[in-house]
């Protein structure tokens, strides 16, 4: 003891201040809106979200095999649950036609278009020798394998894996910050995800609040709105 304190005391203290850290935001709750009577125009009401942590370290095929596997887990406890989880792939498919295309929910065709070239760099989905960019099947299938995703789900079921894939991805750039995988859950979810933590890693529960506007649409001019970003 004499020595950690007394003798290198100072050195240890440095080296412990020099380890490294990490800042995790906690939102703040909006307040309440009232009308002149004291009746809630608008107030914010407490609410649970899983999140998703994936250690930047771990990124060989095991460990997304791994990871695939505990976002199964994940969706499939929610959605017992009659939760929905984010689903935003950029890639869908029409089961009429069979074609599989991008959608960033643009309008504009130019604005669109810069944002697949961003999309597929921070994909990582490179440009073959031969010159010709993958078309949207073609990467799909390629993310499947990258991802290790069961060869007996369909498409609707590998869009939800995919997506949360694809916000770990995009987000990489602050790899210390978890994604959200499904908003205001159920009690039960937030039950069952926080019992099975040891094998659900990397998920977590983390409170937050949504916005109630008991009166509708009622002084909307005023009171205005929060919704997430698309």
């Amino acid at each position: 003891l004499f020595r950690l304190t007394i003798v290198s005391g100072e050195e240890l203290a440095e080296q412990a201040s020099a380890l490294e850290q990490r800042t995790i935001t906690v939102p703040g709750a909006r307040g309440s809106i009232l009308d002149r009577n004291g009746l809630p125009l608008a107030y914010s009401q407490k609410s649970f979200n899983v999140q998703f942590y994936r250690d930047p370290n771990k990124n060989t095929a095991a460990d997304r095999a791994y990871y695939t596997g505990i976002i199964i887990d994940t969706i499939a406890i929610v959605e017992n649950n009659q939760g929905k989880t984010v689903d935003t792939f950029a890639i869908r498919y029409n089961g009429e036609t069979g074609e599989y295309y991008f959608d960033f929910g643009l309008k504009s065709e130019q604005a669109a278009a810069r944002r697949e070239v961003k999309w597929r760099e921070n994909m990582y989905i490179s440009v073959p020798k031969s010159g010709v960019p993958l078309t949207p099947e073609e990467i799909y299938l390629t993310l499947r394998n990258r991802y290790q995703i069961p060869e007996e789900m369909d498409f609707a079921e590998a869009s939800k894996i995919l997506s949360i894939w694809q916000d770990v991805q995009l987000n990489s750039w602050v790899a210390y910050e978890s994604i959200t995988v499904a908003y205001d859950v159920s009690l039960q979810t937030v039950s069952e995800i926080k019992t099975h933590s040891a094998e659900l890693e990397g998920m977590s529960i983390a409170e937050s609040t949504v916005r109630v506007y008991p009166r509708g649409s009622v002084a909307a001019h005023v009171i205005g709105y929060e919704s997430r970003i698309t």
